[in-house]
């Protein structure tokens, strides 16, 4: 069964990009945070075979390279050795060939279009979705602590709030906010999963706040049975001793009341008497009672 995290980026793998400029920046953004690139190779290393495929499409469309995803081991990799291939890369995306460093190019994520582009292909490369019915988390996960700083403050600059942790020999950016992850699911174009998303945090939501009445209502009915049981106890005590026709008519007719209604609360006890009486002044005849009871 496929993940939460797999259906996400499923739609997103098929999605075109309409100009090279985007080609190149979604390219940028895979190789940042699932390959490697040196002044003689690029390699690819994915869980998925679509994403490798994806990538091996990209160098195609914007180098010519025709290349292969392979099997290596329980992941799926794309090599490419062909040193014209690789420096036509390095010069695309900026990067030095004497001196590569994984970090942001801004040139090549200058343009809105070339912005999403390069998020979807770091969300390829290395993101994940967990799934909204176990907990509110997106990660993105890379080895390099300035990659992670250029990262952050690429998604600040769209409005997205992450935080960073070092996890092991990695860095993870991730943000544990549902609206948060909703945001950015709608900025990839992941629809579906943002609309699957939506629903499921209804559902929790909805859930969450009938088991808080529901506790709350249990309280307050454990509150109103213990109260109860102490005005039940002084009345009985009356009626043992002296006789419940002895107290003054308001109390005589509350404390039959009580005897007859165990469960009810002041207000709905209140509500019984002829006339009527508010919650604070059943309250107050009740403390009469206990007075009278503990004084015999």
């Amino acid at each position: 069964m496929k993940s939460f995290s797999q259906q996400t980026k499923e739609p997103l793998i098929l999605a075109e990009n309409n100009s090279p400029c985007c080609d190149r920046a979604e390219l940028f953004g895979m190789l940042l945070f699932a390959g490697s690139i040196s002044g003689t190779s690029i390699k690819l290393i994915s869980e998925s075979s679509l994403v490798a495929d994806k990538f091996c499409s990209l160098l195609n469309k914007l180098f010519g390279y025709i290349g292969d995803t392979v099997k290596d081991g329980k992941y799926f990799a794309v090599y490419c050795n062909d040193l014209g291939v690789v420096a036509k890369c390095l010069y695309s995306l900026r990067l030095c060939e004497n001196n590569i460093k994984f970090r942001i190019t801004p040139e090549v994520i200058e343009k809105d279009c070339c912005k999403k582009a390069f998020l979807r292909g770091a969300f390829l490369g290395g993101g994940t979705v967990i799934d909204p019915n176990k907990n509110y988390n997106m990660e993105f996960l890379t080895r390099y602590e300035l990659l992670t700083e250029d990262f952050l403050h690429f998604l600040s600059s769209l409005g997205f709030s992450f935080k960073k942790v070092k996890r092991k020999d990695s860095w993870v950016v991730y943000a544990k906010v549902s609206d948060t992850i909703c945001d950015v699911l709608t900025y990839l174009g992941a629809t579906l999963s943002y609309m699957e998303y939506v629903n499921i945090k209804i559902e929790r939501e909805v859930r969450s706040n009938l088991t808080r009445i529901s506790n709350g209502e249990t309280a307050n009915m454990d509150k109103v049975f213990t109260a109860s049981a102490v005005h039940i106890k002084a009345i009985n005590k009356i009626q043992q001793t002296i006789g419940l026709e002895e107290l003054p008519d308001e109390l005589f007719e509350l404390a039959k009341l009580r005897l007859e209604n165990r469960d009810l609360s002041l207000g709905d006890l209140g509500a019984l008497l002829s006339p009527p009486l508010s919650k604070s002044g059943v309250n107050h005849r009740l403390k009469r009672i206990l007075a009278i009871a503990e004084n015999l």
